[in-house]
């Protein structure tokens, strides 16, 4: 005999699901209280950027100004130049931008201004920063490079670009310069070496119109519904995958944040995930009912983790993998210029009454927060380096005086001819030359000096070595600046004098020093130094205010002030004494 359900009993499981299916965090945030406000001097004027502290913003009354994910104004600065809207931030937290009068323009991480830069042509987009420490720059015609000592390394004529699709740094660190021609309906990019090296003209599926940067490649979304992976593999690009969806319509591709494995293709009625290495389908989220999420107004779409976050101009919201939702919120009806969202998941509203609203999203009942974001690592260029030998006993020096001097002249900011700056390999040479020496002259620091054995090359060929060591600070680059924190405390154990006074007094060419790894190994200089040996002493001096200057942050100019300040003490002559405080009040100045 079957039993009937009870009009209760219905009741009962009707609402045990309907409680199942709502499962997540909803905030209306015309309601809710944000957990933050920030009032900087002046409405933002366009998306902030990513920093290791928080963000920076360009705001109204030519100045930036950076906060934390928490909300707290940290700093804010005018600039003379007014800005346009165009800006990235780089190693060390430095700040690039474009000015109205067609500037480039570098900001330490504080915003005070390191130099400015004549571009020659008016740049489309965000400055792209590179691996190294330099960035790109292009217009509708033109690309060009900087670097970090506002050396201009290379400018390149490419005309006629697409600069509705953005430059993007491919898998090996080549730059893919999308063409307005199509070939048969078919985009063309230009792909060229971070050191402005041509290497093809590639010929896609079809006709690109939006691109995303992933570990593996760019992955691009084309007119006929169709998405696709380029890649670069033994030096050549192909294609790594293509993904068609039968519903069509042309998708959104969503950004992958901290090394996430997967990318989501927003269509009109469902995102599907990617293995951004493979194209494999993982799986699907129909965007319907409390899922909606409209294509043609998105404010954000990324992956992180296995879970995705999308927000539209109406409503933002997390999905984890199995498609359900973790939390959602509606937007505040009043104009909300920019919005992201944080590490530490505050939902920012940027408002277009200069306020800046954080709202806290609680992840459901799961609680959990998606991965930190990454430190921007920092990685030289070498797979287009080419393949040297250090100076040795046979062989002898790598380097003429002659050569020495044009690297000098290249790596300088001096203004020069424009074939001085369209010899791609040049910059690629002198970058291998460089790194085989410092990388041997780091092997031989190692080797103990027994008497019995032939004395190395760099031990025998000082004026040489010092040509070398200053060189390496003199690149505008972040690549050498490990190597020399390694040589700088081995050279201080290892007691060879001269060679170490090369290194401390070239040791604040490098300006940046991100992780404070060089005043750190001036500090242990200073620590093993003489005390009479006024040439170390303020050499050490010269070179920590030259690191504090550049890079401005509170920490870095505290543990400045620290290594100047050991010096004034009683121990050491009067000499460096009265240096070391000139110096010291420069530091101060420097921070103010």
């Amino acid at each position: 005999m079957k039993k009937k359900l009870t009009p209760f009993f219905l009741l009962i499981i009707s609402a045990f699901l309907t409680i199942s299916a709502q499962e997540y965090s909803f905030y209306d945030l015309n309601k809710e209280n944000p957990g933050w406000t920030m009032v900087p001097g002046g409405n933002i004027l366009c998306p902030p950027q990513k920093t290791s502290y928080g963000y920076a913003a360009l705001c109204e009354g030519k100045s930036f100004a950076g906060f934390s994910e928490k909300g707290k104004l940290l700093w804010q600065k005018s600039v003379r130049e007014k800005p346009s809207l165009f800006f990235t931030t780089g190693c060390g937290d430095t700040i690039w931008f474009i000015s109205k009068s067609k500037k480039i323009n570098l900001l330490n991480p504080e915003g005070q201004l390191l130099w400015t830069a004549d571009c020659g042509f008016e740049v489309k987009e965000n400055p792209l920063q590179g691996k190294d420490g330099r960035v790109f720059l292009r217009g509708k015609n033109d690309v060009a490079c900087y670097a970090l000592n506002g050396s201009l390394r290379w400018k390149k004529e490419i005309k006629d670009q697409n600069v509705s699709l953005p430059l993007g740094e491919l898998n090996d660190g080549s730059i893919l310069v999308f063409l307005s021609e199509l070939e048969n309906n078919k985009s063309k990019a230009v792909r060229i070496t971070p050191f402005g090296e041509i290497k093809e003209t590639i010929l896609f599926s079809g006709e690109a119109v939006q691109r995303t940067v992933c570990q593996e490649g760019i992955i691009m979304a084309f007119t006929d519904g169709s998405a696709g992976l380029c890649t670069v593999r033994n030096g050549q690009s192909v294609s790594g995958w293509v993904y068609k969806n039968d519903a069509g319509g042309i998708p959104y591709i969503s950004e992958t944040v901290n090394d996430s494995a997967l990318t989501g293709l927003v269509y009109t009625s469902e995102v599907v995930f990617l293995k951004s290495a493979s194209g494999e389908k993982v799986y699907s989220v129909n965007l319907s009912g409390d899922k909606h999420l409209s294509r043609q107004n998105i404010k954000f779409a990324f992956t992180s983790g296995t879970d995705f976050y999308a927000c539209d101009k109406e409503n933002a919201f997390c999905l984890n993998q199995a498609g359900n939702l973790l939390w959602k919120a509606r937007l505040p009806l009043k104009t909300t210029p920019f919005i992201f969202l944080t590490d530490s998941d505050y939902l920012v509203t940027c408002t277009s009454s200069w306020s800046v609203l954080g709202y806290r999203m609680q992840m459901g009942v799961s609680k959990k927060q998606k991965p930190q974001s990454k430190k921007r690592e920092t990685a030289a260029y070498s797979c287009f380096y080419e393949t040297v030998s250090p100076s040795d006993n046979i062989t002898g020096r790598a380097l003429s005086d002659t050569q020495i001097a044009e690297m000098e002249m290249f790596f300088s900011t001096e203004k020069k001819k424009n074939s001085d700056r369209d010899s791609s390999a040049k910059e690629a040479y002198y970058l291998s030359v460089l790194d085989a020496e410092i990388t041997q002259i780091l092997a031989e620091s190692m080797v103990r000096d027994t008497g019995h054995s032939e004395i190395p090359y760099f031990r025998q060929n000082a004026a040489y070595t010092q040509k070398i060591i200053n060189l390496a600070s003199k690149t505008g680059l972040n690549v050498f600046q490990k190597k020399y924190v390694s040589l700088l405390r081995k050279t201080s154990a290892s007691g060879d004098n001269l060679l170490l006074l090369s290194l401390v007094s070239s040791a604040g060419n490098f300006g940046l020093d991100t992780d404070g790894e060089l005043l750190d190994a001036l500090d242990y200089v200073l620590s093993k130094a003489d005390l009479r040996d006024t040439s170390v002493l303020n050499s050490i001096c010269d070179s920590v205010f030259k690191i504090c200057n550049f890079m401005g942050k509170p920490m870095l100019l505290e543990k400045g002030r620290h290594i100047i300040s050991r010096i004034m003490n009683g121990r050491y002559q009067q000499e460096s004494r009265d240096y070391a405080r000139s110096i010291l009040e420069k530091i101060v100045k420097a921070g103010r």
